[in-house]
C-alpha cells in the first residue's frame, strides 16, 4: 500500500518545454523568477527516492495550474 498526497495549484503550470527537466540539477526556467541553485526538486526527488518514495510534478490536464504529487510506501 502507498500514502499518497496531491498539491495543485491554479496558477499559470509549468511551460511545457521546462516540464521535462524540473528535476535536472541546476536547471533553470528562463523564466524563473528571483536567485537560486536550480538544486531544490533535485535534492528532494534523491532524498525521497532514498527511502522509497516517489515525487512528480505535471499540469493539470485541461485545467490552469500545476500538480505535485508524493508516493509513499506504507510498511506494515
Amino acid at each position: 500500500p502507498n500514502a499518497v498526497f496531491v498539491v495543485q495549484d491554479t496558477g499559470a503550470g509549468i511551460d511545457p518545454d521546462d516540464l521535462p527537466r524540473i528535476f535536472d540539477r541546476f536547471y533553470r526556467s528562463r523564466t524563473a523568477r528571483g536567485e537560486g541553485s536550480g538544486l531544490g526538486l533535485a535534492i528532494v526527488k534523491l532524498a525521497l527516492a532514498k527511502i522509497g518514495a516517489e515525487f512528480t510534478i505535471s499540469n493539470r490536464t485541461g485545467r490552469s495550474g500545476a500538480k505535485s504529487e508524493l508516493t509513499f510506501p506504507v510498511r506494515t
